[in-house]
């Protein structure tokens, strides 16, 4: 399953695609990997696109680039400090964490099911 437009979708640990339904035998067990897309403000889209840096590939790097600007990914204000090794570190208000939570959902056809969430920011973090 892949998404279009994005590099994205549900990938095997070889990187394809992974056609459902999924058959597997008892005791297999698989390692799928989950890529999103995430919707950004308009204004977190402006930053990201004049950014004319061709190594501006992955989602830390673009973290990065925007703490600089004083805003994260959803377009919630940060504090951005940066540290002679180039490490850095980004801090955002508990009532300003704003994100968008993904939730995925497995059912077996024996009808056992598995579900996940995941988020940037959630509750109480």
């Amino acid at each position: 399953m892949t998404y279009t437009g994005i590099d994205g979708g549900m990938l095997s640990q070889d990187g394809k695609g992974v056609a459902l339904p999924l058959t597997m035998e008892p005791g297999d067990s698989r390692v799928l990997t989950i890529y999103v897309g995430i919707l950004v403000p308009p204004k977190v889209h402006e930053l990201l696109s004049a950014i004319t840096d061709s190594r501006l590939k992955t989602v830390s790097q673009a973290t990065k680039a925007l703490a600089k600007q004083g805003l994260d990914l959803y377009g919630n204000e940060v504090q951005y400090e940066e540290y002679p090794d180039k490490s850095y570190i980004l801090t955002v208000k508990n009532g300003d964490r704003k994100s968008q939570t993904f939730w995925y959902l497995a059912v077996t056809s024996r009808g056992s099911v598995f579900q996940t969430s995941a988020a940037t920011y959630k509750e109480g973090n």
